[in-house]
């Protein structure tokens, strides 16, 4: 294994050195299925359920990405290849999903966007069932922290400009920038009760609570002792910090 895993259907699924997605049943240790997509594999695979039908008929894909630029969706049901795409350099960040709903005459159609983050500087959405472009954006570095996706915005950190808001589902190709805040160099880890951002820089060991509409700063908390920061959810989450003395703290939204 070279990733953590996901657990899909009561098995554990996770990339491994060769370049393989691995199921795994946890009870046996028995290796039930592989599916090769590239080279070695460094991003987190992810489950992603795309709604095909306003009647609520879905999709179930496993989306990887390898070290090679290989991102692959394939079925859930069969582990067969959906589409797959093959960019210009790695991409080593996990790919998270939103849905919104299209207008097609009188009929409002739910679509599912994938969003890749890749080395080579390019932020995409493509569309889950085809994996179609839906829009991308050049940036000035490349990607390494993955997307953080939140209904209608997505925040993505680009090294040596700061945190990026767009929206993830605009009207134009080339996508559509909220704002950029320079002075953030952490990542989104989750939500406030009043959907504020919670960010982690852990170069900087400070984490930071930003106002969502422009990005600006309104707290920041230093934690020189701490070793890693998890949330336990995206939507006014948890946060749990692991120090350098092995001490575990939980701080709980109120």
């Amino acid at each position: 294994p070279s990733t953590p895993a996901i657990i899909s259907d009561d098995l554990l699924v996770y990339g491994s050195t060769k370049g393989d997605i691995v199921w795994l049943n946890p009870s046996n240790g028995v290796v039930s299925a592989r599916y090769q997509i590239g080279e070695a594999i460094s991003a987190t695979p992810s489950a992603v359920s795309a709604i095909r039908h306003p009647s609520g008929r879905m999709r179930e894909l496993i989306l990887a990405a390898s070290n090679d630029g290989t991102v692959v969706a394939i079925d859930k049901g069969v582990r067969t290849q959906a589409w797959r795409l093959k960019l210009t350099a790695p991409v080593t960040t996990t790919v998270p999903s939103e849905t919104n709903n299209t207008l097609f005459g009188e009929e409002t159609i739910p679509r599912t966007s994938v969003f890749i983050a890749g080395q080579d500087q390019y932020l995409r959405a493509v569309d889950a069932h085809t994996g179609k472009p839906r829009w991308r954006v050049l940036t000035s570095a490349p990607l390494i922290p993955s997307p953080f996706t939140y209904g209608a915005v997505l925040y993505q950190q680009i090294p040596g400009e700061g945190l990026a808001c767009f929206s993830t589902f605009p009207e134009d190709f080339s996508g559509k920038q909220e704002w950029l805040a320079a002075s953030v160099r952490g990542n989104v880890l989750t939500t406030t009760k009043n959907d504020r951002l919670v960010t982690w820089d852990s170069t900087a060991k400070v984490l930071q609570i930003l106002d969502p509409y422009n990005g600006s700063v309104t707290t920041t908390i230093s934690l020189p002792n701490a070793k890693e920061v998890l949330a336990d959810s995206v939507d006014n989450g948890s946060i749990f910090i692991l120090t350098k003395n092995d001490e575990l703290i939980r701080l709980a939204p109120r």
